[in-house]
């Protein structure tokens, strides 16, 4: 009995196998509303928030997978960036546009951020293939001050290379976070502080009321 039990269990662990194999192969194929290149397009007059938008939607989409991406030229899939006020402060829509090109519409410039991020979320990401997300509708967020503490003293923080404390904020405003709160210690020239100088039970929060600080994030 203990034998047949095994035989079922490695087949269905075969069958599973397989399937995974061949899904993959598809979406190496192009297949599974998967695609190999990608044009990415900004409309509208440039600012410096914009073009970081589409830099961010090139670079996660060339992180994950080896789909082709371009701002010129042409691709199997089209997406369209670009601001049109009227959704509410900070929000976007995600709608399907002309030639089925995905528009990713900000309110404002940070409102496109966010929606980058949603619609990066949404998506597959295959070893030769992207595969865009289904999610389409509009998004406002309901509060203006959004934010995860950032420990920057003694830990992590302090020294990761900057490159990946860079992309960590990054994916941070692609979340919608709009302010990193940090701890900063009381420092005088010349002194070193010990844990038992700073807050209580030595948790790196100054006894000092100006110790707390908030970084903006794409002011």
């Amino acid at each position: 009995m203990q034998t047949i039990i095994h035989i079922r269990t490695w087949l269905i662990l075969l069958l599973v196998i397989a399937a995974a194999v061949q899904w993959d192969c598809r979406v190496a194929q192009g297949g599974e509303h998967m695609v190999n290149s990608v044009l990415v397009v900004v409309e509208g007059p440039p600012s410096p928030l914009v073009s970081k938008a589409a830099e961010l939607l090139c670079e996660q989409i060339n992180a994950r997978c080896r789909a082709a991406i371009c701002t010129e030229g042409d691709g199997k899939l089209r997406i369209v960036l670009t601001l049109k006020p009227g959704i509410g402060r900070e929000g976007f829509r995600i709608e399907e546009g002309p030639d089925s090109a995905i528009r990713i519409v900000g309110n404002d410039a940070r409102g496109l951020i966010y929606g980058v991020g949603k619609f990066l979320r949404g998506s597959r990401f295959g070893e030769g293939a992207f595969g865009p997300s289904t999610w389409k509708g509009a998004s406002v967020p309901e509060k203006p001050v959004r934010g995860i503490y950032f420990g920057a003293f003694a830990n992590y923080y302090c020294t990761a290379p900057p490159d990946e404390i860079r992309r960590y904020v990054e994916e941070l405003a692609l979340w919608a976070a709009t302010a990193l709160p940090w701890c900063c210690p009381w420092r005088q020239p010349g002194r070193t502080i010990r844990r038992d100088t700073l807050g209580s039970q030595g948790s790196g929060q100054s006894s000092r009321p100006d110790a707390m600080s908030a970084c903006p994030l794409l002011s």
